[in-house]
């Protein structure tokens, strides 16, 4: 499909170890703090989008979490719902969750299979691959000319693309992979970014439908701290344990990346007395480890207080393996297996600092400003939106109806005060 440079899908290796490297110098927690002028900035556009055309508010979601990351990987930013990278996005997300599942098509198992034509039995996938290929490498050559353009008329913004591109014309000679992989690694940090990030802001707007009491309460504790007269920032994080409690809890509920990447063991191992043929194809079950009822008290339901301490809350850990694994920290009990029952890596994922800080942001300015509630029919009954999820690698609920409306005129005043 043309994801031969995308960290998410490398063996382990110099590649794989470049990759992160490069990934890790932009994305790592002190690096990220630098970013949330930016963030604060794309939450607060966010909200006023919503305010203006309510009834748009995927449309807007995802254009907070496209726009984030975007000006991050290439110094490029987003104000049009036909800017060529939002349908760069969709295109990503169309082509990943139409594959198949994640390792178990035809042609994972017997790849000569993308040899064949299309009208052969068993080539579907391979022929669905093909058939995005080059909007998968758009996804890698087009920001990247976009920004070499900028740097020769000096109108570039410091980016990751930007950063690494500089220095690779400074040297003399250069070797053609060393674009290739600035190219992957910042492919995979904005497609990898903007659509997970999407995803669970989709969530947390049913979650907030679906529960008002939740919803009310983080308002209160809201209006509480930080009062009518400003917008929430990051540094008051600390001050607002019940909204970081919804954030926790949604990625709890409904993990977007249910049963993670494939991976596969590249020697043969023994672990607790497994035999662990090399080859053998891993899931981490992802969901089944948000579901862990020794762990989580009635884990099916969404309920935001189970991380305060005891007596008001149960004192529940917050789920850190939304955000993947450390290397064999993973019990078995918790794995799918398939053709073996071991991988030799785990990784945690690099971007976890900065999506963490744009979920935080784009909920708690949505919270101060914006009243979320059900839609009504055309008798004025409510519309209780189902909790139905679509099937692919990122799992987004399916398309539901809400009310999204300012909480007064003095919030929305507010927000429009900001620009």
């Amino acid at each position: 499909m043309g994801w031969t440079s995308a960290l998410t899908l490398l063996q382990y290796g110099k590649q794989f170890i470049k990759h992160r490297r490069m990934l890790h110098e932009f994305l790592n927690q002190h690096t990220c703090l630098d970013y949330l002028p930016t963030q604060t900035e794309e939450a607060r556009k966010l909200v006023r989008n919503i305010i203006a055309e309510p009834d748009e508010f995927r449309n807007y979601l995802a254009r907070f979490a496209a726009s984030s990351i975007l000006r991050v990987a290439y110094g490029q930013s987003i104000e049009s719902d036909s800017d060529p990278f939002l349908g760069m996005i969709h295109d990503v997300t169309e082509a990943v969750n139409k594959g198949g599942a994640p390792g178990n098509t035809p042609v994972d198992f017997f790849p000569w299979l993308r040899h064949l034509p299309s009208w052969f039995p068993g080539t579907y996938y391979s022929t669905h691959a093909h058939r995005y290929r080059h909007r998968i490498l758009k996804l890698h050559s087009y920001p990247i000319e976009l920004v070499r353009k900028q740097l020769a008329q000096g109108t570039a913004e410091y980016s990751f693309a930007q950063h690494h591109l500089t220095a690779l014309d400074s040297k003399s000679e250069s070797d053609p992979q060393e674009l290739e992989d600035i190219s992957g690694a910042a492919g995979v940090m904005y497609a990898a970014g903007a659509d997970t990030t999407y995803s669970t802001l989709s969530i947390f707007a049913l979650l907030m439908t679906l529960h008002p009491e939740c919803q009310r309460k983080a308002q209160e504790e809201i209006d509480a701290i930080i009062g009518p007269d400003r917008l929430p920032t990051y540094t008051d994080r600390p001050s607002l344990p019940y909204l970081e409690c919804i954030l926790q809890e949604t990625l709890r509920w409904y993990p977007v990346v249910t049963v993670g990447v494939p991976h596969r063991s590249i020697a043969d191992d023994v672990y607790k007395g497994f035999f662990i043929p090399k080859g053998s194809m891993i899931f981490a079950n992802i969901r089944g480890m948000s579901l862990n009822e020794n762990t989580y008290a009635d884990p099916n339901r969404f309920m935001p207080s189970r991380f305060l301490p005891k007596p008001e809350g149960n004192g529940e850990p917050h789920f850190e393996s939304v955000w993947g694994f450390g290397r064999r920290q993973v019990q078995l009990k918790h794995l799918i297996f398939d053709r073996g029952i071991f991988n030799i890596l785990f990784s945690v994922c690099i971007g976890q600092h900065f999506a963490n800080a744009s979920l935080w942001l784009a909920m708690a300015t949505i919270l101060a400003t914006l009243n979320i509630t059900k839609s009504k029919d055309k008798y004025g009954n409510e519309i209780t939106p189902e909790v139905v999820f679509t099937t692919g690698m990122i799992q987004l609920p399916a398309p539901f109806k809400c009310s999204m409306r300012a909480r007064s005129p003095a919030a929305e005043h507010l927000v429009h005060a900001q620009f």
